[in-house]
């Protein structure tokens, strides 16, 4: 064959290899997806379907579940009660931006006599007071009380803010407790759920309630006021005040 020939078979390899290049890379970015969290499949450095590895979701298997401390109710008026329970999250880098739960509010005959569904979050590593106010139960009292979370819980990734409760100051002659949140988060904070358990003196709580704080800017502090209308069924000695705050 002659240079023009053999010149000529270059061009036309080198020039099939280039369209064939074009080709595949046309192909490859029009069918092939990047893995991500949130398409179904286990892909890229996932341990699970969207959960684990790169994705901000934890795989189920990975987190521990939440303990229920304990759960109680409390007489506010005649017929009506709050119900609180008592949650431990032992995930000291994750949480719960959204937990289903149920109260259930049973007679000494362990017939339903109330109902009360809701959605709290779980903070990470730190306990949550879950309550929920004005249950109404009629003329029957409750005996027993059930809680517990009703779907899968969804956990990802993220640490404790700096959300802190300072100067304490109840008067429980009033029915009265104020306390100081102040936010170290370094960003705003909005809708705060703070919760409080008040305990007697064998260490039994014996009222509950919450509040929300509709805005915190960085770096300052807002007032919460916790009041209760009725005396209480006990002498409370102490409150515990809990913000569940979220990354």
């Amino acid at each position: 064959m002659s240079w023009a020939g053999r010149r000529k078979g270059i061009y036309m390899s080198t020039t099939g290899a280039i369209i064939l290049i074009v080709l595949a890379g046309s192909a490859y970015a029009i069918f092939w997806k990047s893995p991500s969290c949130s398409d179904g499949k286990q892909n890229g450095s996932e341990r699970g379907m969207d959960c684990g590895g790169a994705c901000q979701r934890i795989c189920k298997e990975d987190a521990r579940a939440p303990v229920v401390l304990w759960k109680r109710s409390f007489e506010v008026a005649g017929g009506v009660y709050s119900a609180a329970a008592f949650i431990e999250n032992n995930n000291k880098d994750s949480y719960v931006r959204s937990a289903p739960y149920t109260f259930k509010l049973f007679d000494a005959n362990n017939l339903l006599i109330a109902q009360r569904d809701g959605r709290t979050a779980l903070s990470p590593g730190r306990s949550t007071i879950v309550v929920e106010t004005g249950i109404g139960t009629g003329n029957r009292k409750p005996a027993h009380i059930f809680f517990e979370f009703t779907s899968e819980l969804r956990w990802e990734k993220g640490v404790l803010p700096r959300i802190e409760v300072n100067n304490i100051n109840p008067d429980f002659v009033q029915r009265k407790v104020t306390a100081e949140v102040h936010n170290n988060t370094g960003r705003e904070v909005r809708d705060l759920p703070i919760s409080i358990v008040l305990y007697s003196a064998n260490d039994t709580a014996i009222a509950a309630s919450q509040s929300t704080i509709g805005r915190i800017t960085k770096g300052s502090s807002e007032n919460v006021v916790f009041t209760w209308p009725n005396d209480f069924t006990s002498t409370p000695v102490r409150a515990e005040i809990i913000p569940i705050a979220l990354p």
